[in-house]
C-alpha cells in the first residue's frame, strides 16, 4: 500500500542557439501531449497522489514515416496507464518502464540506421531520463545523452549512472570506453541472472525510499554540457521552489555556448501522508479513470520579462496619489472656506444698521466715464451713476475691487467698506463670478 504523497514539479525548455527547432519533449504525470512548434516552454505541476512518472526527452520523436513513427511521450503514455491499471510492486512497474524505454529507443536507432543518417546528424544525439515515484521509492532512468540527480539535504546524488559492470569498470579505469564498445569482450559475471538487460540501453537506479523535501533534477544534454555537475550542485544547494530553480538552469545554461536544445525539470517532494496503517475509502473509479482526472499542467509559452506589469503598476500608484490629493484638497476648503473663493455676498444677511438705513436717493454726481479695463465685453450692465437702491454686482474677468468701487460710486476710499460690507477679508482675492452687493453710499460710510 502506498504512501500518498504531494509533489510540485516546474520544466522550462528552450530552444538552443542556431538550432531550427526544439527537439526536446517532457512527460508530466499523463497530462502533457507533445506539440510541435513549441520552442519556448514552461509548464508546471502541484499534485497530490501515490504514484508519478516524469520524462524528458531529446530527439526521440521520429515522424519521418507514418509506418514506423516513434512519439516517446506516447509510448510513456502507455506505459503510464498499464502500470497505474495493473499496479504491482516497485520491481514490476521498474521492469515495464525499462521494457518500454528500451524498445523505443532501439527502434529509433533501427531506423536512423534504415535511413542510412550520418553518425554527425543530431538525430544520434538521444537522450532520456526518467523518475518513477510509487510504493514510497524513487526509480530514475536513463538513456545515451539523459542525466537525472538528487539533492537530498547538502547531498548531491547522480542517478542512473551505472548498471552494467563495463560501465563499472570504465569509471574504475580498467577498460577504456572503446574497448567498452567492443561485444566481442568477455566480462565475467556480467549480467547473468539476466543476459536481455546486457542489451539494453535503459540505465536504471536501485529502488530508494524518497523523503520529504528531496528534489529530483532532469536535464538534457544541452543543460549538462553549459553548466557541468559542479554548478549544478550549487543552484540545487542554495535551495528555491521548482519554478525558480528550473528557470535559473535554463537561465545559466543559455548565457553560455551549447549546441543542443535547454531544457530542465525539477520535482520536489513537499508532503509525504502515512496511511499504511489507516484505512481506505472503497474505490469508486478505476485506477486508470482516476489517472485522467490528474489536474491539468499548466503552460507559459515565449516567456519575457514582464516590463508591462511594472508601467501598470506605476501607472495606478500615480492615479492612487492623484485621487487622495483631490479628496485631501475638497476637505480642506470645505474646512476653512476663507482659503478658497469668498461666499456669495447675496446669502450673507443684512446688518440692523443696514435695514434701519434711510433709502433716501443721493445726490447724482457727474462723472465722465471710465473706460472698461477688460478687453472682453462685460455681460451685466455696468452703472454708471451711484446706486440709491441695493443691488447685486457680478464680478467679470480681470475686475478688481477699485475697479468697482470707482466704477459705482467713484471713490476709491470706500474699497475697504465695501469689501467688509459683503464679508470679504481680502479683496486683492476677488475671483470671477462672485456676487458683490452693491449698497447706498450711506451705508458704506
Amino acid at each position: 500500500m502506498s504512501n500518498v504523497i504531494r509533489i510540485n514539479a516546474c520544466l522550462y525548455s528552450r530552444m538552443g542557439y542556431g538550432r531550427s527547432r526544439n527537439t526536446a519533449d517532457f512527460y508530466m504525470n499523463g497530462r502533457f501531449v507533445s506539440e510541435p512548434g513549441l520552442d519556448n516552454i514552461q509548464a508546471s505541476l502541484e499534485n497530490r497522489g501515490s504514484d508519478y512518472l516524469f520524462t524528458v526527452a531529446e530527439n526521440m520523436d521520429n515522424a519521418a514515416d507514418a509506418s514506423t513513427n516513434v512519439v516517446i511521450n506516447k509510448e510513456v503514455a502507455r506505459l503510464h496507464e498499464k502500470i497505474t491499471a495493473h499496479g504491482g510492486d516497485i520491481t514490476s512497474k521498474t521492469r515495464e518502464l525499462s521494457s518500454c524505454i528500451g524498445d523505443a529507443s532501439r527502434l529509433l536507432e533501427s531506423i536512423l540506421e534504415m535511413n542510412h543518417t550520418p553518425r554527425e546528424d543530431d538525430r544520434w544525439r538521444v537522450g532520456f531520463s526518467g523518475l518513477l515515484l510509487a510504493d514510497g521509492c524513487a526509480v530514475a532512468a536513463t538513456v545515451g545523452k539523459g542525466h537525472a540527480y538528487l539533492m537530498r539535504e547538502e547531498t548531491f546524488i547522480p542517478l542512473a549512472r551505472e548498471s552494467t559492470k563495463r560501465e563499472k569498470l570504465v569509471r574504475l579505469g580498467v577498460l577504456t570506453e572503446k574497448d567498452a564498445e567492443r561485444k566481442d569482450l568477455v566480462i565475467p559475471e556480467e549480467n547473468e541472472e539476466n543476459p536481455e538487460e546486457a542489451e539494453s540501453p535503459v540505465i536504471l537506479s536501485e529502488p530508494m525510499p524518497f523523503c520529504e523535501h528531496d528534489t529530483f533534477l532532469l536535464i538534457s544534454q544541452g543543460v549538462f554540457e553549459s553548466l557541468g555537475e559542479e554548478r549544478l550542485e550549487d543552484i540545487l544547494a542554495a535551495g528555491g521552489e521548482s519554478v525558480d530553480l528550473s528557470g535559473k538552469i535554463v537561465a545559466e545554461a543559455m548565457k553560455r555556448t551549447t549546441q543542443g536544445d535547454l531544457t530542465a525539470m525539477v520535482v520536489q517532494i513537499e508532503k509525504i501522508y502515512d496511511i499504511q496503517g489507516a484505512a481506505r475509502r472503497p474505490m469508486l473509479k478505476s485506477r486508470v479513470d482516476a489517472l485522467s482526472k490528474t489536474p491539468a499542467v499548466t503552460y507559459k509559452y515565449n516567456r519575457k520579462p514582464k516590463a508591462r506589469d511594472n508601467v501598470l503598476f506605476a501607472g495606478l500608484f500615480a492615479l492612487t496619489v492623484v485621487v487622495v490629493l483631490a479628496i485631501l484638497y475638497i476637505l480642506i476648503s470645505s474646512f476653512f472656506p476663507g482659503s478658497g473663493r469668498p461666499k456669495a455676498a447675496a446669502t450673507a444677511k443684512p446688518s440692523v444698521a443696514d435695514m434701519a438705513a434711510p433709502t433716501a436717493s443721493p445726490a447724482v454726481v457727474e462723472a465722465t466715464p471710465i473706460a472698461a479695463e477688460t478687453a472682453t465685453p462685460v455681460p451685466t450692465p455696468v452703472a454708471t451713476a451711484i446706486p440709491a437702491e441695493s443691488q447685486t454686482y457680478i464680478v467679470q474677468k480681470k475686475d478688481t475691487m477699485s475697479g468697482i468701487v470707482k466704477k459705482f460710486y467713484n471713490d476709491i476710499s470706500l474699497i475697504d467698506a465695501l469689501a467688509a460690507y459683503n464679508n470679504i477679508s481680502d479683496p486683492a482675492k476677488l475671483q470671477p463670478g462672485d456676487i458683490l452687493k452693491i449698497p447706498p453710499v450711506e451705508s458704506l460710510k
